[in-house]
């Protein structure tokens, strides 16, 4: 099967309220909570401290985009009045995407700069690595960057990004059941953002009954990936999907046309990204994506905010999933934060975590439905399917496509 492009449908129109921080019907309702402040709260300046840990070095630096799009929500919601009048800090350390310097720059963040609630941090190894202590310490995580599925399951972490698991899952069961493969290859980075990704395509493969021709494993910051590639085309792979950061996907498409390999190849919805054609060119023409995120075109209100912000601070070339991928973690806060405001006169870390608890169906910056349940505070239960072709992402499903397990 080439990896080509194919006739492109347009995506079933959304109905969508054009409120920013809360436009759809939350469930339940909290107990009026007392006012009371908490670390990272000053009452009398209303000022909430928060902070994440950033990849601005490492392997991975294009993921900043993320945080400049995270910066660029509360530099908008702080120009435009904060939250009844709260203004929110934001306080980000680089990482360099190195786990340990991860967790150092948690405990600094919550122990020096005392923080709210840590929101929007980047990546799945590095997140993985704060979990424990975040546990620990009951810090609310709003909006982790990372695929990780343990991390839904925790009471203090609200999660947007499906997790890798169910992403590869539905992309692989896509591929064989729409796409007619019956050859599949799985290449992943070979931590905790790729692991996950390789168990949900080895599970659809194993239930679909068709078969897994190569598994091979990569670096992140591997820039040769001949010998996986190959492997994928020796075994005949019809549908190739690639775990792993936008160089790595770009390293995977155009090492699949220098050995003339044609095959279907499925990566992650992050790496939809133009920074993916500044690295691949247009031998990522053709590659399909799941994605939970709406179009950077699309007329929901908080996506036109978003795009105004990022041009007005000069940073349009910025435009695309990484950054609206910030943006959208960062409205989950400020949505939460707003909604615990109706309960309390000052923001309390509990009435936080027990608003997001109560999301049902809400639109936050470029998520359309977002749905918070006791036990699974995975927000994203559904994804539509997107390809790339001549410089752009466009949708080609009519309607998402639920997780059916």
């Amino acid at each position: 099967m080439k990896n080509r492009n194919r006739a492109l449908r347009a995506a079933a129109p959304l109905t969508l309220a054009a409120l920013l921080l809360s436009s759809c019907a939350f469930a339940g309702g909290a107990e009026p909570l007392e006012a009371g402040a908490e670390q990272g709260v000053d009452i009398e300046a209303k000022t909430i401290e928060i902070g994440s840990f950033v990849p601005e070095t490492g392997p991975v630096p294009s993921y900043k985009l993320i945080a400049e799009g995270s910066k660029a929500y509360f530099d908008w919601l702080n120009a435009n009045g904060g939250l009844d009048g709260w203004t929110i800090n934001y306080t980000q350390i680089d990482d360099g995407y190195d786990p340990a310097r991860s967790l150092a720059a948690t405990k600094e963040l919550v122990q020096k700069n005392q923080i709210f609630a840590l929101v929007a941090p980047i990546g799945t190894p590095t997140n993985s690595a704060v979990q424990p202590f975040a546990v620990a310490e009951s810090l609310p995580v709003v909006g982790a960057v990372g695929g990780d599925p343990s991390m839904a399951e925790q009471e203090n972490y609200f999660v947007l990004l499906p997790n890798y698991y169910d992403e590869a899952k539905l992309d692989t069961i896509f591929g064989v059941e729409e796409l007619g493969a019956t050859k599949v290859a799985v290449l992943y980075e070979n931590d905790d953002l790729g692991k996950p990704a390789l168990q949900g395509v080895k599970d659809a493969v194993e239930e679909l009954g068709v078969e897994l021709v190569a598994e091979e494993a990569f670096n992140v910051s591997d820039t040769d990936l001949t010998a996986q590639m190959t492997k994928a085309k020796e075994g005949g792979a019809e549908l190739t999907v690639v775990w792993g950061s936008n160089s790595n996907i770009a390293t995977a498409v155009t090492t699949a046309e220098r050995l003339g390999f044609e095959t279907q190849m499925f990566a992650p919805f992050y790496t939809a990204d133009p920074t993916t054609y500044a690295l691949a060119g247009d031998a990522l023409d053709g590659t399909m994506f799941g994605s939970w995120l709406l179009p950077t075109t699309d007329d929901n209100a908080s996506v036109q905010a978003y795009v105004e912000q990022m041009t007005a601070d000069g940073n349009a070339d910025e435009i695309g999933v990484f950054s609206l991928n910030g943006w959208t973690n960062a409205a989950l806060f400020a949505a939460g934060l707003e909604k615990s405001l109706e309960t309390s006169d000052s923001p309390t870390r509990a009435g936080l975590l027990e608003a997001l608890s109560g999301f049902e169906e809400v639109s936050v910056g470029g998520a359309p439905a977002v749905t918070f349940s006791p036990g699974n505070h995975a927000g994203t239960r559904s994804l539509s399917i997107i390809q790339a072709g001549d410089g752009a992402f466009a949708t080609i499903t009519d309607e998402t496509i639920p997780f059916s397990w």
